[in-house]
This record gives structure tokens, C-alpha cells and sequence, in this order.
């Protein structure tokens, strides 16, 4: 093993065994007290000449202190939607796909003038500047965390726009107000979240159906939460 590999070796000092693959074995002839990953895939064994006990211990103790080790936070990218002006983030938000979403294209940064550049999922018309700036967002997986990984825990916001002075939209409805208050009456749905808000929306326009055109609200909304 490489606990053994690395005692057997009086200037191991180091030993760190990775179980990804089919296994391996790292060794140093430096000591490290700093923990830079921790994972469940991972085992460090930190060694010495005999006598040191004392000196490893100090070590040790300073790995120890270290653990549950919190991971780096990835920064946040910033990227826009259609119609936004793309020239800062240089990478767009939408993807278009198939009909049966299995083939899906990130939309891509164009700049249209000196001021304003846009995303879109062609190529830009003629009378753009044309210069690709960039695509789509970056994607991003993390792991589950290790025995040895702190974790931040679990949480559910909610929140709900609500139209007060509304009229609702067909005589047999309650309105939007009357949903709301109904809710903070009896603490049900979103405020069953563990933090949630209301927020106030606008008027919007009103399909023949009854349903509210309010996709644009919605992405101010957001864009405040």
C-alpha cells in the first residue's frame, strides 16, 4: 500500500493515495500540513523518522483543524438573454433545441455596432459588424461532497407576484389579492418555504383565454430576486 511504500522509504515524508481508476500512489519527500482537497477518493498518510511523534502530531493536528474542509466557490458568471446587450458578459444565457430535446445549441455573443452587441442562435445578418465574442454559458457539475467536505446545507425560497388592484380576469375567480391574502391567513404554500416573499407585479395584457401575457413581467421579477 502506499502507507507501507512510504514508511519502508526514510525520505518519505508524504503519501497520498488516489482511488480514482485503478489507484495511485503520490509521495513527497516534503511534509504538508495544508489541506488543498479533500474527497473520498483521497488518503494521506504523513510520515517521519523515528522519534518525530511529537513534530507529526503538531502536523496532524494542523490537517485536523482544517477539516470538514470547505471547497473553493466557483465564481458566478454573469451572462445575458436575448435582447440584452451582450458586449460585457460575452456569453449568453438561452440554448436552442429539437423537438425532442435531444439536440440542443447554446446561442452565440455577436456584435451588431459599437454599442451594441447581441445573442442569437444564426449567424448575424449583413448589416452587423459580425465579430463573435462568445457562446454559451459555461456548464458546471460538483460531485457529491466527501466525508471530509463541509456542506452548506439545504434551503427552498419561494416567492409569488402578485397584481393587488387586479380585477379578476373572469367573474367565478378570485383575485390575485384574494390568493394572496388567503395564503397569509392560514401560512400555506410558499410561506411553508423556509424564506419566501411576495413581490408586487404589474398589469399586464390579458389573453382572449384569460391567462396574463406576462413573461416579461416575470423576468423583471427575477432579475430582483
Amino acid at each position: 500500500t502506499c502507507h507501507d511504500r512510504c514508511r519502508a522509504d526514510s525520505t518519505c515524508l508524504l503519501a497520498i493515495y488516489n482511488a480514482d481508476g485503478s489507484g495511485s500512489c503520490s509521495f513527497s519527500q516534503e511534509s504538508q500540513s495544508e489541506v488543498v482537497w479533500a474527497s473520498n477518493n483521497f488518503n494521506s498518510t504523513i510520515c517521519g523518522p523515528e522519534g518525530s511523534a511529537s513534530e507529526l502530531k503538531v502536523v496532524v493536528d494542523k490537517v485536523t483543524a482544517q477539516l470538514p474542509f470547505e471547497q473553493p466557490l466557483l465564481p458566478i458568471q454573469s451572462c445575458s438573454w436575448g435582447g440584452e446587450d451582450c458586449s460585457q458578459t460575452k456569453c449568453c444565457n438561452e440554448v436552442l433545441c429539437d423537438e425532442k430535446f435531444t439536440s440542443c445549441f447554446a446561442y452565440s455573443c455577436y456584435k451588431k455596432t459599437e454599442y451594441f452587441s447581441g445573442c442569437r442562435s444564426d449567424a448575424p445578418p449583413p448589416d452587423w459588424v459580425g465579430t463573435w465574442l462568445g457562446g454559451g454559458r459555461e456548464h458546471r457539475s460538483i460531485g457529491p461532497a466527501g466525508q471530509q467536505v463541509a456542506v452548506q446545507g439545504t434551503s427552498l425560497y419561494c416567492f409569488s407576484v402578485i397584481n393587488w388592484n387586479t380585477p379578476a380576469p373572469k367573474s367565478f375567480w378570485d383575485t390575485e389579492a384574494q390568493l394572496a391574502n388567503n395564503i397569509k391567513a392560514h401560512g400555506v404554500s410558499i410561506l411553508q418555504c423556509d424564506g419566501s416573499d411576495f413581490y408586487d407585479g404589474v398589469p399586464t395584457p390579458t389573453a382572449a383565454w384569460g391567462s396574463f401575457s406576462n413573461i416579461d413581467a416575470f423576468q423583471q421579477i427575477w432579475k430582483i430576486v
